[in-house]
């Protein structure tokens, strides 16, 4: 399913999707295979099942012991004239029921080519963990400066500069990651005075197993909290700076090294990366510009989601609703915030339009501002 919303995204749904599952199946590494066949054992049918579970299907079929009208060891696709033909069929309903209606044919594409796409980025994903040597946190920016798409002045001194950063970042990594798991722990934090916050406004009672949580009784307790944090997690945030701009001086220098014609005349498609280049740097020059946005509005989204489990409850309450508007509009302002950064440039990757922008792959619609449940699925997919 993971693999089916992504294909969606980038408008390249395989067309036969059994053929998909039973290719990933194969793939499954064993831990993952003894997990599924333990929850297959331990499953139990329910009163209300349309149907036992599976074991208990396997021993009924077994107690009557079947004569059956013949044998066959082929696998169960020859019972089919053109097995391939119906997968495909069914694929096509599967969708409808999903997305709720039809599929252009366009937007269909074989699995070997999905899957050659998908080996690359694996691949990609593969080449990302061994540059970052495993020290990598999304919610955290790298900014970048244009010197980093031009030929250097020196080449052997961006060779040597490009050795020793990666020294540097091998040396401080441990340390970095200690700094990482501090941080994630004030990001935690953070969000149980959110929680908090938004409870002591309208009023709430939340049953959270929290000691800290628990602590934040009152509003001023609440603020004294998120500026304590704030304050550590800036502290933390200049240790983490420091291996953080190792690694922008790594990724600059590399890049420099990739505009020498010696070093370009050695790398497969070197005319393709340096076409999209530039528009990949923009990108990332304009998402990292948003991460801050983003953690705001995550954490506006955490707000907007305890507030509803209340709805039902506290519809008619006036302080209530006062704070669920409040939500919304802070929501309505971080999507447009967002959206608008990214809605004149070109989404970089593949897809099946090629004019596509990123806003408008992250968000196929803009959410309505007075619907709390499309603003929380446009802050999800954002």
């Amino acid at each position: 399913m993971s693999d089916l919303g992504q294909f969606y995204a980038e408008g390249r749904l395989v067309d036969n999707f059994p053929a998909l599952i039973n290719i990933n199946l194969s793939k499954m590494p064993d831990e993952v295979k003894s997990a599924v066949e333990l929850h297959i054992k331990a499953e139990q049918t329910g009163w209300f099942d349309t149907h036992p579970a599976t074991l208990e299907r396997i021993a009924n079929i077994q107690d009557e012991d079947p004569e059956g009208i013949f044998r066959l060891k082929s696998p169960a696709t020859v019972l089919f004239s053109d097995f391939s033909r119906e997968a495909k069929f069914v694929t096509r309903d599967f969708y409808y029921g999903v997305f709720g209606k039809k599929i252009p044919r366009e937007d269909l594409h074989s699995v070997d080519e999905l899957l050659i796409r998908q080996e690359a980025e694996n691949e990609a994903h593969k080449a990302v963990q061994r540059f970052f040597q495993g020290a990598i946190y999304p919610n955290r920016p790298l900014l970048f400066s244009e010197s980093a798409v031009q030929v250097p002045e020196d080449t052997k001194q961006c060779a040597q500069e490009l050795k020793s950063s990666r020294e540097k970042l091998l040396k401080y990594r441990e340390k970095y990651k200690s700094f990482i798991d501090a941080y994630r722990e004030f990001e935690s934090k953070s969000m149980s005075v959110t929680m908090a916050e938004v409870a002591v406004r309208a009023r709430l009672k939340l049953d959270v197993d929290d000691p800290f949580f628990k602590s934040l009784t009152n509003y001023d307790k609440v603020i004294n909290a998120r500026h304590g944090i704030e304050r550590k997690k800036a502290e933390t945030r200049g240790e983490l700076e420091k291996y953080e701009s190792l690694i922008v001086k790594r990724l600059e220098r590399a890049l420099q090294l990739f505009y020498v014609p010696k070093v370009q005349a050695q790398i497969a498609d070197a005319a393709l990366w340096e076409r999209d280049l530039r528009d990949l740097l923009l990108a990332l020059q304009a998402t990292n510009s948003q991460i801050s946005r983003l953690w705001e509005l995550h954490m506006n989204s955490v707000a907007l989601q305890i507030l509803l489990r209340f709805f039902d409850e506290l519809r008619t309450d006036d302080k209530y609703c006062e704070v669920v508007l409040s939500e919304m509009e802070k929501m309505e302002t971080l999507l447009n915030s967002i959206y608008n950064r990214f809605k004149r440039m070109l989404y970089p990757f593949e897809h099946s339009r090629v004019d596509i922008t990123i806003a408008e792959f992250a968000l196929a619609r803009f959410p309505e501002s007075n619907n709390p449940g499309e603003l929380l699925g446009a802050a999800e997919a954002l």
